[in-house]
């Protein structure tokens, strides 16, 4: 999902507001880390829809041998049917994508290596 805070460049290069957030602090002479755990993130209107549904559906989870592999459909099924979202398959592949972006970014930290997309 993309942001409201992100620049595209002349180049195509997409630069987001984090990039900016976290070069602006890397070249301060405080060397302070940047706030990103409290930082409020405003979502692109098109997004708002499918961020509610995944923040309702995000720890319904299917797992195998104690590793979660992924959110469960029908739970983000269910949610897009109690708020009536028009355009589901487009929803749920946004909420999978975002899913599997975070799910990727915990397996990372756990392991300290880097896993394709």
């Amino acid at each position: 999902m993309q942001t409201a805070s992100s620049l595209t460049l002349e180049d195509g290069t997409v630069v987001s507001g984090c990039d900016r957030c976290k070069e602006t602090y890397a070249n301060s002479s405080s060397k302070k880390a940047p706030p990103c755990d409290t930082c409020r993130v405003e979502l692109l209107e098109e997004n708002k829809e499918a961020a509610h549904v995944f923040m309702m559906s995000r720890n319904q989870c299917l797992s195998l041998d104690k590793h979660i592999i992924d959110i469960s459909i029908p739970a983000v099924k269910i949610i897009m049917d109690l708020y009536k979202v028009q355009d589901q398959m487009r929803c749920l592949m946004k909420v999978l994508k975002v899913f599997h972006f975070c799910l990727n970014k915990r397996r990372e930290n756990e392991s300290g290596t880097v896993e394709s997309e």
